[in-house]
């Protein structure tokens, strides 16, 4: 909590730059991480108490 931390969301996704042609994708896997990949480790935490 209250640090950044930098990850690539893609192989070589530093290098990839945003376009209307991979606008979709690029939306799609950021979506992805910060409501599925993200927040793995909480579940997997709070399902140890179930």
């Amino acid at each position: 909590m209250g640090h950044m931390k930098g990850i690539e969301l893609y192989p070589k996704g530093k290098d990839t730059i945003v376009d209307s042609k991979n606008q979709e994708t690029y939306i799609y896997i950021l979506i992805n991480h910060y409501f599925v990949t993200s927040i793995v480790e909480s579940i997997t935490f709070f399902q140890r108490f179930n």
